[in-house]
């Protein structure tokens, strides 16, 4: 079943044609979501309360969604849309993709920076969870997504680290992992703790991979020169 197109012609109302009428319906559905599913949670809502939510009438919902599932869906992949772009703009500046620390704080500020938002975390923690196999299956690959990412900039800035990529890859995958759980976790205990605290705390668990990447390029350099003086 695909959602119901808008009947009508493409005339043009309020400097909008019909396409883009529909596409400012279906942009507030979902924020009507994140709000709803974020705040009362996914399970008690309705398609009437996320009308009232979005101020649009209850036949516009099927316009754009096929179900409940579906605008679901739609806000957990806008949630990590926005993350992804955080990400991007944090990384642009040169001063910080060269320096690994910079790199450490950046990255976690970016991200607890965006996990603060309660509503945000209760989608992409607990909503998604659950639900059917297609959200677990979305929920889990949009974890692991983000695991190439760290290691492409980690590879970045150590271009030289020959470990195997398939340990590299769980390397990357475990720390992705961590940081989701102390995420949940964070929220879990309300955010008791400040950011400052998530960001520090968890700093050392990437700093601690550097520090491992930082020894094995100091003892391949000196078993090369000890290869050298042969």
């Amino acid at each position: 079943m695909e959602p119901r197109a808008e009947a009508g012609s493409g005339r043009t109302y309020g400097g909008l044609c019909s396409s883009e009428r529909r596409d400012r319906r279906r942009e507030a559905f979902i924020a009507a979501g994140l709000q709803v599913f974020g705040s009362s949670g996914f399970r008690s809502a309705t398609v009437r309360g996320l009308c009232q939510q979005a101020g649009l009438a209850t036949r516009y919902f099927y316009e754009s969604f096929v179900d409940m599932e579906a605008l679901l869906a739609a806000v957990f992949e806008t949630c990590v849309a926005d993350f992804r772009r955080r990400v991007a703009a944090t990384f642009e500046a040169p001063e910080i993709t060269t320096d690994p620390e910079a790199m450490i704080q950046a990255g976690l500020e970016c991200f607890f920076g965006w996990a603060e938002d309660a509503r945000v975390a209760r989608v992409c923690w607990r909503e998604v969870v659950g639900v059917s196999r297609a959200l677990d299956t979305l929920s889990r690959k949009s974890l692991q997504s983000f695991a190439p990412t760290l290691l492409e900039l980690t590879r970045a800035v150590y271009p030289d680290w020959k470990v195997d990529d398939a340990e590299a890859q769980v390397v990357a995958v475990a720390a992705t992992g961590a940081l989701s759980q102390a995420a949940l976790r964070w929220h879990q205990d309300k955010r008791r703790l400040p950011r400052a605290t998530m960001v520090a705390a968890t700093a050392r668990i990437l700093r601690g991979i550097r520090l491992t990447i930082e020894a094995d390029l100091a003892a391949s350099r000196d078993a090369k020169r000890s290869t050298t003086r042969r």
